[in-house]
């Protein structure tokens, strides 16, 4: 009777850790996520301090610098990136020109680099690989006068969304 009762708590114990397994605790809700032209326009929300925001703003900028597509000609980088959208650096080459930041409010604050979208008809900006356009409108971003101001002058008078 004692091995049979051993063995039901046994196999009790390991079917519920089996059941658990995979599971995490629960989260809190999703980090705030912002559009921002600099530091001071992402600290004047008060979801991180102006340090905060410097350092995420400090990745953004290493990650445009580290991984932005370069071009040998302004004429390639403006097929790819639109007219008006690239800047020079270095000896001769063209990258796409970092319009704005986008800010994710987690523990530690990070930062992505933005750049203006080749469609005129978009009031947003995209990531580096145009994986994923991010819309002034979108209700679920924090985004600034000063970042709608900046996606505006990318867009044309027509069409924009």
């Amino acid at each position: 009777m004692r091995s049979f009762l051993v063995r039901v708590v046994a196999t009790t114990l390991l079917a519920g850790s089996l059941a658990a397994c995979g599971k995490s605790a629960p989260k809190g809700p999703p980090a705030a996520v912002g559009l921002f032209t600099s530091a001071s326009d992402c600290a004047s929300t008060n979801k991180a301090t102006l340090d905060e925001c410097k350092k995420a703003i400090d990745g953004a900028l290493a990650a445009h610098e580290k991984t932005s597509k370069v071009y040998i000609s302004e004429r390639l980088c403006d097929q790819q990136a639109g007219p008006g959208r690239c800047e020079k650096f270095g000896d001769e080459k063209f990258r796409a020109r970092l319009a704005a930041f986008l800010v994710t409010f987690s523990k530690p604050v990070t930062g992505e680099p933005l750049y203006a979208p080749k469609k005129t008809d978009v009031v947003g900006y995209v990531t580096a690989n145009n994986a994923k356009t991010y819309l002034t409108i979108d209700e679920t971003l924090i985004v600034t006068p000063a970042a709608k101001q900046i996606a505006y002058s990318f867009a044309s008078t027509k069409g924009r969304r």
